[in-house]
């Protein structure tokens, strides 16, 4: 009797955890309540990690003021970690506007910095 109970109760644990692990990354991967997998989950992994990792550098760095490196970046460091903001709002943006397949794309770079080249953005497309 007790040995069937803890193998039912392990089967339960392992479906209550399956449930969780899939509300949990069913957005990540799915596109809104569809069975199309996503095609930047790549990314939006890579995002997510390093949002999990910036908030721990951010705790580390809590003390440290941000020091200003050019107009719009700032950044603070100690010995273990080391951390940069860009304020979007701040930097001087360059408006470039492509013809790519028919559709006009516009692009805002940094004011000093060169556009990408077209291939590039005709393989975005």
């Amino acid at each position: 009797m007790a040995k069937k109970l803890l193998f039912f109760s392990k089967i339960t644990v392992a479906l209550v955890f399956s449930l969780c692990i899939v509300r949990l990354f069913s957005t990540e991967l799915f596109v809104e309540n569809t069975p199309e997998v996503r095609t930047d989950i790549a990314s939006r992994a890579q995002g997510r990690v390093m949002a999990l990792i910036g908030s721990n550098v951010k705790e580390k760095l809590k003390d440290k003021p941000l020091v200003p490196l050019t107009k719009g970046i700032y950044a603070k460091e100690n010995n273990e970690v080391r951390y940069t903001e860009m304020k979007l709002d701040e930097i001087e943006m360059v408006e470039y506007v492509f013809n790519v397949n028919g559709k006009e794309i516009k692009i805002h770079v940094p004011k000093g910095q060169n556009p990408p080249p077209k291939y590039v953005l005709e393989k975005l497309q």
